[in-house]
């Protein structure tokens, strides 16, 4: 039987529907709507046939389907150049890409992105990989015309989810290990870039805090030698150009300093706060003291 059907294939061709029940070899190139295939098998797409690769499940529900206009849908009929079809709420997987690097190399892309259809500016996906909390993280790199030509992917690391010994972070223009959940580098110094934002607020609401407890006069006049012995200095970051004026870590006191070498604005504030009650109750009695 199979003898007779490889005989039948290279009789000449035949206009009527085949149906064939057995194993077929083909020893040459296959065409489908074609005389002249360039492959082993070539599916040539006409007017009339809207798909023209089909694999079904034996409910004829599509797996993969090719339409006349080169759209590939997986699960799905395309609308799309690649369109894959997952099933929400069921813990489904449309795409898995497994090309991750361990973490700590960076040598591998997920993915890459061009441009206009060729591998122009390409930006990238990376994510690393490990079997602990910290060093996992998916890196988002943008194309850089100072270091390769129009067709080098893109070397440029804007932004960073990745995870460290304590925490989760969202880091910016990633450079160093971030201590915080958000951090906005400049790819010199860790928390080195700026914030542009219309207003910044901090939850405050007696339900989100524990151990709640009022500040004195100690506390008030401790603020005040605190605010009083600052030693305000003009700087600028590396990798920046604009010279600003604040503190220095190591000389300031231990009540504003946070991790990283960083201050928190927040504590800064409070001192404010209680130096200047401090300052209107030596006001206060000093001009009881003339009454």
């Amino acid at each position: 039987m199979k003898i007779l059907i490889i005989l039948f294939l290279f009789t000449p061709t035949c206009w009527a529907d085949t149906t064939l029940d057995s194993d077929v070899w083909i020893l040459g190139n296959a065409g489908v709507e074609t005389t002249s295939p360039d492959g082993q098998l070539e599916v040539q797409a006409d007017s009339t046939h809207p798909t023209v690769f089909r694999v079904s499940g034996v409910d004829e529900t599509p797996f993969l389907i090719v339409g006349q206009d080169g759209k590939v849908g997986i699960s799905t009929n395309p609308t799309a150049q690649l369109d894959v079809m997952g099933v929400a709420d069921v813990s489904d997987i449309a795409i898995q890409l497994d090309a991750g690097d361990l973490d700590p190399n960076t040598s591998t892309y997920q993915m890459t992105l061009g441009y206009a259809g060729n591998e122009s500016y390409r930006h990238a996906i990376r994510s690393r990989h490990k079997d602990s909390v910290a060093g996992n993280a998916v890196e988002f790199y943008l194309w850089n015309p100072g270091t390769g030509g129009a067709t080098a992917i893109g070397d440029q690391k804007v932004l960073s989810l990745i995870t460290t010994s304590t925490n989760a972070s969202v880091h910016i223009m990633p450079v160093g290990t971030p201590e915080y959940e958000l951090v906005v580098s400049n790819g010199d110094t860790t928390g080195g870039g700026t914030v542009s934002a219309a207003s910044i607020v901090e939850p405050s609401s007696r339900r989100l805090k524990e151990g709640i407890r009022s500040l004195g006069k100690r506390e008030r006049d401790q603020a005040f030698r605190e605010v009083a012995g600052l030693k305000h200095k003009t700087y600028r970051y590396k990798k920046g150009s604009q010279r600003i004026r604040g503190l220095i870590f190591e000389e300031s006191p231990p009540s504003i300093q946070a991790k990283g070498s960083s201050l928190s604005m927040n504590e800064r504030i409070v001192n404010a706060e209680l130096a200047m009650q401090a300052l209107i109750e030596r006001l206060e009695a000093l001009g009881a003291d003339h009454d």
